[in-house]
This record gives C-alpha cells, sequence and structure tokens, in this order.
C-alpha cells in the first residue's frame, strides 16, 4: 500500500506481487475492462452534458431514428461533427468491447446525421468500423465491400500515404486472414500479405521509419499469415522484427 511507483525499487516489489497475484495478463484485461467502462460512461456524459439535450440521449438508447432527427434539427453543421465525433468513438468502444448491435447502431446514427456535409475522413473512418464489425461477425463479403469503400474515400480525400489509409488496409488483411483460417476459400492468405505490406510501406514512411508498436502488429500480423501458409522462415523472421521492436519501444512486463 505504502510502494510507490516512480521507486525503482518499490517498482520491483509491484511487479513481483502482480506475478505472484494473478499475472500481468490477468492484470490487464481487468484494467481494460475498467477504463472501458469508464471511457463509455465519460462518453455518454459528454452527449448529454454538452447538448444539455435529453431527447438525443433517449434518442439514442432508444435507437429510434425520427426520434434523434427531431432532436437535432436546429443544431449547426460544427455541433453535429462534434456529435458525430462523440457517437463514432463510442461505436468504435462498443466494438472493442464485443457489443456488435450497439456499435452499428451508433454507427447508423452517424451516417444518418450530417448527410452530404459529411467530410471524407469521418466517412472513411465509419465505413472502417463497419467492415470490422462485419469481419467480427463472420460477413466476409459485406466487410471486404466495406473496408474497400473506405479505402477508396480515405485515398480520395487523405492521399494515400496516411495512417487512416494503413489502418484501412491492416483491417482488410485481417478479414482476408480470417476467410483463410474460417472457411474452405483458397488464395486469401496472399491477399492478406499484399494489405499488410501495403500498410507497412504507408505506416514506415509516414514514421520515417521510426520504430512503433503500430508497426510491430503488422509485422506479427505478417509472421501469422506465413505461418498459416507454412512459411516458416518468413514467419520467424517477421516474428523477431516485431518483438525486437516490442522491446525496444514497451515496457519489459507489457503483456505483448
Amino acid at each position: 500500500k505504502l510502494s510507490q511507483a516512480y521507486s525503482e525499487q518499490d517498482k520491483i516489489r509491484i511487479f513481483k506481487c502482480v506475478k505472484d497475484a494473478c499475472g500481468f495478463d490477468a492484470l490487464n484485461k481487468m484494467v481494460s475492462k475498467t477504463m472501458r467502462s469508464w471511457v463509455l460512461l465519460s462518453i455518454n456524459k459528454a452527449i448529454d452534458d454538452i447538448y444539455r439535450f435529453k431527447d438525443i440521449s433517449h434518442a439514442f438508447k432508444k435507437n429510434n431514428i425520427n426520434e434523434y432527427h427531431k432532436a437535432i434539427d436546429d443544431f449547426d453543421i460544427k455541433k453535429k461533427r462534434i456529435l458525430w465525433d462523440r457517437l463514432q468513438a463510442k461505436a468504435i468502444l462498443l466494438l472493442d468491447m464485443g457489443n456488435l448491435k450497439d456499435s452499428y447502431n451508433a454507427l447508423m446514427l452517424c451516417k444518418k446525421l450530417l448527410g452530404s456535409h459529411v467530410d471524407g475522413k469521418r466517412l472513411g473512418k465509419l465505413y472502417n468500423c463497419l467492415g470490422n464489425i462485419f469481419d467480427e461477425e463472420g460477413k466476409y463479403d459485406n466487410a471486404i465491400e466495406m473496408q474497400e469503400k473506405a479505402l477508396k474515400i480515405q485515398i480520395e480525400y487523405l492521399g494515400h500515404d496516411h495512417l487512416d489509409v494503413a489502418d484501412t488496409y491492416n483491417n482488410l488483411g485481417v478479414t482476408y486472414s480470417n476467410i483463410s483460417n474460417n472457411t474452405n476459400i483458397t488464395d486469401t492468405n496472399r491477399k492478406a500479405i499484399d494489405c499488410y505490406e501495403k500498410d507497412l510501406e504507408i505506416t514506415l514512411k509516414v514514421l520515417n521509419n521510426k520504430k512503433d508498436p503500430k508497426v510491430a502488429i503488422t509485422y506479427g500480423n505478417l509472421a501469422s499469415v506465413y505461418c498459416d501458409d507454412e512459411n516458416y522462415d518468413k514467419a520467424m523472421k517477421y516474428c523477431i522484427i516485431a518483438k525486437n521492436i516490442q522491446k525496444e519501444v514497451l515496457p519489459e512486463e507489457h503483456p505483448d
């Protein structure tokens, strides 16, 4: 109870206690769950407090599109964009928590919010998130359709060398990899590799070859696909690169 994390000796003692009690992976899951719940509560409060418009919260919770639009009819574009960002943040968090239905509903509210006034960055992220939901549901054709739509919008609006584009390539790679693992469809691993390599190329260029956890994740994804293809030399190569980056940029006891 009296330990301080900034003290090296105390930090060693804290780490030992965690390791002996439950392990860092279990602790990370507990903390992550608590943090997600807190962030979700904060986003809901932001929607209620910023607008002080009870109808919005009620309509959102009931997933009532007509009530929702009636509630925001008087909002200007600036306020609608702020509300879009809050709802999209909620949708992404709900997806991360495994609540696919409510995540989808939040994105549908976003989609109807700005109409023709939506910019490419927001719309691209929305389609990317929809693709992730469909991928989690095993609706791979829908996932690919949404992710390819996101790519087209993002490249046109943001340019090819942008981290949002890299993220969408990564998610498209995950979908192709899942198709390979969960269906009888062949040749999708090659498509997954192409997507991961494009993600890696863009990310390294944007980050100026800086070592970053995101880069390690992409190398890890490549290693996984090559392992599935039984190309173990390449799988080992990329796995070692990922591990070396993680060891350099992450704390020693990080779950990754």
